[in-house]
């Protein structure tokens, strides 16, 4: 096995390098094919992640072997803001697009977030921005009809995107 060293230089603002955990002999992806995971519950720890490009879905899977989409994520979200305090995700993510993912050590992050109180209020933003879709999603799918919800979901990500400048024509 390889010890923990870098495996993979940084090819980009939105890559950076990729270090190894010091069990497998791979590198870590950053890269995922539509319909890939990027990060669930049973692989144990997940880092820390920023979606740098494609889009992909955070899914909690049911008892009865189903799965219940909870959020999409676009370029520029966080995996989870969670994953900042956790080390083991408490839902799956999949790509829906192609994905560029970049992930962060945790303990770097967080202690760069110590630090830099303008960081720490990015992340507090994410994560009420989280909660507040997630508290959406709760009224939408026990109060809203099924057309209802598709049209939130649309419009909630035509909204996103246009905040992103990612929105085309009118």
């Amino acid at each position: 096995p390889k010890k923990a060293a870098v495996c993979r230089a940084a090819a980009g603002i939105c890559d950076g390098e990729e270090s190894c955990d010091g069990v497998g002999n791979d590198c870590p992806a950053n890269r995922y094919a539509s319909g890939e995971t990027a990060c669930r519950p049973s692989l144990g720890v997940c880092d820390p992640a920023e979606f740098c490009s494609g889009w992909a879905a955070t899914i909690v899977m049911l008892s009865d072997g189903s799965r219940q989409i909870i959020s999409v994520l676009l370029p520029g979200d966080m995996m989870s803001t969670a994953l900042l305090v956790e080390s083991k995700p408490n839902c799956q993510v999949d790509a829906i697009t192609g994905v560029n993912v970049l992930f962060f050590n945790r303990l770097d992050l967080q202690a760069l977030v110590q630090k830099n109180p303008t960081l720490f209020d990015v992340f507090l933003k994410t994560w009420v921005e989280e909660k507040t879709r997630a508290e959406q999603l709760i009224v939408d799918l026990g109060r809203r009809t099924a057309d209802e919800r598709i049209a939130r979901l649309i419009l909630g990500l035509a909204e996103r995107l246009s905040k992103r400048d990612m929105a085309r024509g009118e």
